[in-house]
């Protein structure tokens, strides 16, 4: 059963990387598209707790991902480049238990090619603003992000 879990997350880490690569085309190196695995680390003081997720950036700007050590597993969202080297993301997770959804605003940069560098604000929306316009003052949570681009690896799978 282990080795099966193994094998189904290195296929879907593959599929992932190959059609980020794809999508990204020839300069894929100078572009955040493609597969990531994001660590969240809340400020000191903050309420949120350390986590690591999961997010593909697409061609056109748009956003999918999975919050793997969090009970909430569907994201989207979108993102946008602000000037030479920044990005501004709005990813939405849904909550279904507490009637609203989280709204979570990223900025960040490329360090390198496979690495990137954020901040992040989460709020938490009630079901009756669908857009998440009238955000509370203050957030949920704040932070600092890790990006780390998944790549394909050559490995013969039995």
């Amino acid at each position: 059963m282990r080795h099966r879990i193994t094998l189904g997350l290195t296929l879907v880490s593959l599929m992932l990387a190959a059609s980020g690569l794809a999508a990204a085309g020839g300069n894929h190196w100078k572009s955040p598209m493609g597969a990531w695995t994001i660590q969240f680390e809340p400020d000191e003081g903050s309420p949120g707790d350390p986590n690591t997720t999961l997010q593909q950036l697409q061609f056109g700007g748009t956003i999918t991902g999975a919050a793997w050590t969090d009970p909430w597993t569907n994201t989207g969202g979108h993102w946008t480049k602000t000037n030479r080297n920044r990005y501004l993301s709005t990813l939405y997770i849904m909550v279904p238990d507490f009637g609203g959804y989280l709204k979570v605003i990223q900025e960040f940069w490329m360090v390198d090619k496979d690495v990137m560098k954020g901040r992040e604000e989460a709020w938490f929306v009630p079901g009756q603003d669908p857009l998440g316009e009238q955000l509370p003052g203050d957030p949920l949570w704040v932070g600092s992000l890790f990006f780390r681009r998944l790549k394909a690896e050559a490995k013969q799978i039995p």
